[in-house]
């Protein structure tokens, strides 16, 4: 910077000033005492003095300014070069960087080579370089702050920046310089701090909707006030209008009468003794709906008094419907545990008999006081040397279900057992099978003397050795399977083959699991090929024999020929499904005439299940009021002469509605020619008995319209006939009064005609109405 051009023209002219004042008046006052070769030399040297002087002046000056200049220059350099925030200067015009500081190639990773051969470009992001060179172009200042932009430094890394220029001249040119402050930290510090506004938003959002899921609110009750504050969602939860103010008065209103004493006495301990709220009511909305709600409430306090009262409450309605439907179901499967035949035990994860049903009690031979909550091994000390507790434990431990028969030692019962994993433990169904056990024992012996019941029976009797893969048939097999000449095949694939190709997997896969489950008694149907490559049904019921390790050893068993009675049953479904599907009502009657069977049509069109008719007399359930009594005694004579019949008669559905009927009676015998009862076909004619009607009703109205066209009718008619040939042979005085006559019979005729459209308007209208009444 330069002095200040005031001071230096200030300073010259005072010193003009003094020069002249001096010298002018040194001559002037000391003129008469100098001599004048002197005074001439003073006045001819003066100029010359006065210009090396003020030579001297601006030479002092200027090096004074200068070293002025020297000085602040270097300051200007040392805070350029040596700031800690990046600077650089670069050509307006060229946008290339004139000069950059230490700051800025140690933060931008640049040299100061490649920082003076690069230009604002490599630097800015496109967006950012634009539009700050365009604000500062447009801008006359000379220092501008262009505020946050962005900057690439050599690595890539993106940078934000607060940007700072001054326009300067530097070696003559146009030139900005600038200073960069980083500003990365702040601004990601505020990106932060938005994403966690908008993180915090969204969580208060979530949980406001997580609040109106969960269908909770929360309330405030400023006890000094008597006032209370509700949430939005508290409004929506008692279907409340949000601009109303709700009082503590309309709450306790609200609350079911039968509830009303138990919330008083929880708000009361809140109240009068500072005791938390925490109590579930029933309450009724405007709209008169019942809900129930749980209400938590925490008194605070202020300078030691009840201040208010914060709190929240939740609509627990569906929750306590399903309890409600729970606690129902639970009941319900206690009543079913408790009605089934099996003993039913349920242990927890502890061993803990947690529930008994009454069989179980009985096969056990225990009270339910001496099992419920005791552990098992407690109640059966030597349990751990039995199969069941090794069951139970394999339960409890693999989560699978078990199966199992064993003898139960003090009441030397045989127990077959099925143990089920549950969340609570393992529950075990068992039942008595000492019958069937004892059953199997006495089989197991009849079957090893196969060969003399084989030559008293039809069936097939079989023994499959399953260590030598080997199978032995009784000779019956020849007739079942038609066989002209059988030799004895001991290869089980033979019989295999023989198996229908669609039933074979399912008698494959149940034998496995009577094999896999140790049952030792099964048996299926399937279909086996003849020689004459048809395919019979049969039914085929092994034995099935374990040794001591539990392996499956052989089995015997008998194959019985159910082809006949397979068909014959196919036969009998069949004529049911159709029998079933028919539309006509169908009713079966025993030989006392109590209905034991109806079809579906009959439930439709009756309104009576089979269950409600079942056991009872048609008369008691179908006859009504216009019930004709007469045909009802005929049909009960003609069923005790056995005969085959038909009536037409009017029953009555279980609305009360009435219908006629054509019922076919056919007498039903059994094989050896006994009454066995009836078979009714009921044909639903109430149609065709209306079409009748309605047929009889329209001969009656047109009886009576013919009688009045011939008698009604036919006066007045003869009558206006007559006064208009008088008309014709009278004079004028004469014709009035004839013409007065001819107006009244004309009058009669349209009261005849009219009469004749009532009475068919009429009988019209009880037309449209007689449907309604016969429907009832």
């Amino acid at each position: 910077m330069k002095l200040s051009t005031t001071k230096f023209i200030s300073g010259y002219i005072l010193f003009c000033v003094c020069w002249l004042i001096l010298t002018r008046g040194f001559v002037y006052i000391f003129q008469a005492q100098l001599n004048p070769e002197l005074v001439k030399a003073i006045v001819l040297y003066r100029p010359y003095c006065f210009t090396l002087l003020n030579g001297f002046l601006i030479l002092k000056l200027v090096n004074i300014n200068n070293k002025i200049i020297e000085e602040k220059e270097d300051n200007y350099q040392n805070a350029y070069l040596g700031n800690p925030n990046p600077m650089w200067v670069y050509d307006t015009d060229s946008l290339k960087f004139l000069s950059v500081n230490d700051s800025a190639i140690s933060s931008y990773g640049y040299t100061s080579a490649e920082f003076l051969a690069m230009t604002l470009k490599d630097i800015w992001p496109d967006e950012d370089g634009e539009k700050l060179l365009k604000s500062f172009d447009e801008t006359t200042r000379t220092h501008q702050i262009a505020g946050i932009c962005q900057h690439y430094k050599k690595d890539g890394t993106l940078i934000y920046v607060k940007i700072t220029s001054h326009k300067i001249r530097f070696d003559g040119k146009r030139a900005v310089m600038v200073l960069a402050a980083n500003f990365t930290e702040q601004v990601q510090h505020e990106q932060q701090l938005q994403q966690m506004n908008k993180i915090l938003l969204e969580e208060k959002l979530k949980l406001k909707e997580t609040e109106k899921l969960a269908k909770v609110s929360g309330w405030e009750y400023f006890v000094e006030a008597d006032e209370l504050t509700w949430s939005d969602e508290l409004y929506e939860i008692f279907e409340s209008d949000p601009t109303e103010k709700i009082t503590y008065n309309q709450v306790v209103q609200s609350v079911y009468p039968e509830d009303l004493p138990k919330y008083n006495q929880s708000v009361e301990s809140l109240l009068l003794h500072g005791k938390d709220l925490d109590t579930e009511y029933r309450y009724v909305t405007p709209n008169g709906k019942l809900k129930y709600v749980k209400v938590l409430g925490k008194m605070q306090q202020y300078n030691g008094k009840m201040s208010k009262v914060v709190g929240t409450m939740q609509d627990v309605t569906e929750l306590k419907m399903v309890q409600l439907e729970k606690n129902k179901v639970s009941k319900l499967l206690s009543k079913t545990l408790e009605s089934i035949n099996d003993g039913y035990c349920l242990l927890n994860k502890n061993w803990i008999i947690t529930d008994v049903n009454a069989n179980c009690e009985k096969l056990l031979n225990y009270n339910r006081c001496e099992l419920v909550g005791q552990n098992y091994l407690d109640v059966f000390p030597d349990a751990a040397e039995r199969n069941f507790y090794h069951s139970f434990k394999r339960v409890l431990e693999e989560r699978v279900f078990v199966n199992f028969e064993a003898l139960y030692q003090p009441t030397q019962k045989w127990f077959c057992v099925n143990a089920y994993p549950i969340d609570e433990g393992v529950a075990i169904y068992f039942n008595d099978i000492t019958e069937v056990k004892e059953k199997d024992l006495l089989l197991k012996e009849a079957l090893e003397r196969y060969d003399l019941v084989a030559k008293a029976t039809h069936d097939v009797i079989y023994d499959y050795d399953v260590r030598r893969r080997n199978i032995r048939y009784s000779d019956n097999i020849m007739g079942l399977l038609n066989l002209e000449q059988y030799q004895q095949r001991q290869d089980v694939n033979w019989w295999k083959s023989r198996i229908h190709d669609d039933d074979l997997n399912k008698v494959i896969r149940g034998y496995q699991h009577a094999i896999h489950y140790k049952k030792e008694n099964y048996g299926m149907e399937y279909r086996v090929k003849t020689s004459n490559n048809q395919y019979k049904f049969v039914y085929d019921q092994g034995y099935l024999q374990f040794d001591e390790k539990g392996n499956f050893v052989r089995m015997l068993g008998a194959i019985k020929d159910i082809d006949q009675l397979k068909r014959i049953d196919d036969e009998n479904k069949r004529l049911a499904d159709i029998i079933t599907k028919v539309n006509n009502m169908i009713m079966i009657q025993d030989t006392g005439n109590k209905i034991t069977w109806v079809n579906k049509a009959f439930e439709r069109s009756t309104g009576y299940t089979l269950c409600e008719v079942l056991g009872k007399y048609p008369q008691e359930i179908l006859h009504g009021p216009e019930t004709d009594r007469l045909t009802t005694a005929a049909i009960i004579k003609a069923k005790e002469n056995l005969e085959s019949f038909n009536h037409e008669i009017i029953n009555y559905n279980k609305n009360g509605s009435k219908y006629w009927v054509n019922i076919e009676f056919t007498p039903l015998f059994t094989p050896d020619g006994k009454p066995d009862g009836y078979i009714t076909i009921h044909n639903d004619i109430t149609l065709r008995k209306e079409k009748g009607q309605k047929i009889v009703r329209q001969n009656k109205i047109l009886k009576n319209i013919a009688w009045m066209s011939s008698h009604e009718l036919r006066r007045p008619v003869a009558s206006i006939l007559g006064l208009i040939n008088l008309i014709n042979e009278t004079t004028d005085e004469e014709r009035d009064e004839a013409i007065q006559m001819l107006n009244t019979c004309t009058l009669q005729l349209d009261e005849i005609i009219h009469n004749i459209n009532h009475i068919i308007e009429q009988e019209i209208t009880e037309e449209n109405m007689l449907p309604q009444s016969v429907d009832g």
